[in-house]
């Protein structure tokens, strides 16, 4: 008999997934998951999860949209970077036709 040793297969956290999860809801002391359709009430605790996002980190918008700009109009001129409020409220001037 061949024995197989797989590194990573088990759940090596002790801490289930739906409290910290953006896709898990609370109703009555039991879990919901609207990742599944429609959403039901989880019956165990879930340690692994191929959908799991953790609601604690910020998502990829979030840090879109306090992120600096690198911009510059002509190639012989430096490049700069300004903050998403004085780019919206600068170039969307230039883009609409008014300099």
């Amino acid at each position: 008999m061949i024995k197989f040793k797989i590194a990573g297969g088990t759940a090596k956290s002790t801490e289930h997934l739906c409290p910290t999860c953006r896709h898990c809801f609370m109703v009555n002391d039991s879990q919901k998951c609207t990742m599944i359709d429609p959403p039901v009430a989880l019956r165990e605790r879930v340690y692994s999860c191929s959908d799991y996002e953790d609601k604690r980190v910020p998502k990829l918008y979030d840090f879109e949209s306090i992120a600096w700009v690198m911009v510059t109009k002509k190639a012989s001129r430096d490049a700069g970077f300004v903050s998403p409020k004085e780019y919206k409220k600068k170039y969307k001037k230039d883009e609409e036709g008014e300099d």
